[in-house]
């Protein structure tokens, strides 16, 4: 049987693992108790695709979250603008895939990736222990 190849997971795994190597403590839920800040969260997903020859292409929403202590907003805004300038050069998926041609021949894919945009804004969040900076990136990306 092979292996379903899911193009959302894929990008979203991809993002996770560039969040990660980048050295920030990233989660795919938001964590409960006690945490350390700064953190990513890996959040929402929404997508628009069509299948073309047996494979997916299309465009994808993925948001991203990142909670600062309101202390450290220097920290916050440094991260968005390194996270944001590491997801506009990524070109490809981080996994390589075994897929068939029309005449069942094997060749190595990855799903290509091109970043279209990214939307940010600051959310300041309070609650009566904590005072939060939150910011949201809502990035597109048209994959094939």
């Amino acid at each position: 049987m092979s292996e379903i190849i899911s193009p959302h997971l894929e990008i979203f795994n991809t993002i996770f693992r560039l969040s990660s190597d980048l050295g920030y403590d990233t989660y795919e839920s938001l964590p409960m108790g006690d945490v350390k800040y700064p953190f990513v969260y890996i959040g929402e997903q929404l997508d628009t695709d069509q299948v073309t020859k047996g494979w997916l292409i299309g465009e994808l929403l993925q948001t991203v979250h990142i909670y600062s202590d309101h202390k450290t907003r220097g920290d916050l805004n440094r991260m968005t603008i390194v996270l944001r300038q590491a997801l506009y050069n990524l070109t490809e998926t981080s996994r390589t895939f075994q897929v068939k041609d029309v005449e069942d021949n094997l060749h190595d894919k990855r799903i290509s990736i091109q970043v279209r945009h990214i939307a940010g804004q600051i959310l300041k969040e309070t609650s009566p222990t904590t005072n939060l900076s939150h910011a949201v990136l809502d990035i597109t990306i048209r994959f094939s």
